[in-house]
């Protein structure tokens, strides 16, 4: 019976969610004008990755993850302004100290500085 409480125990502790937040038709974390613009033809980098970390200590977060900084980071990243068709997915861990990591993959556009 100690055992097997301690094998529940372990496979508790040690579990681990992943799932899919959203996908997102256009995305960015600053006001961009958009008037008259092809996107088309605009510079774009396929596959820009960002991330944002949260910590939970003994179900109290210290840190939440957050999808904006997820956008933010992966924008910054590739030095633009908007994303378009990202996906965002939630990776969670606990072990005491639980993990979450919200991460946005994409395609960046840079819009200002180009000539239209």
């Amino acid at each position: 019976m100690k055992r097997l409480l301690l094998i529940a125990a372990a496979c508790f502790c040690l579990s681990a969610c992943v799932s899919h937040l959203a996908d997102l038709t256009l995305a960015s974390n600053q006001n961009v004008n958009l008037n008259n613009v092809n996107l088309n033809n605009l510079p774009q980098i396929r596959n820009v990755n960002g991330s944002d970390y949260g910590i939970d200590i003994l179900f109290i977060p210290l840190k939440q993850a957050s999808l904006m900084k997820a956008v933010r980071d992966a924008l910054n990243k590739s030095d633009s302004d908007i994303m378009i068709d990202a996906s965002a997915d939630s990776f969670y861990f606990w072990l005491f100290i639980g993990f979450e990591k919200i991460s946005v993959n994409g395609t960046a556009v840079k819009t200002t500085g180009v000539e239209k």
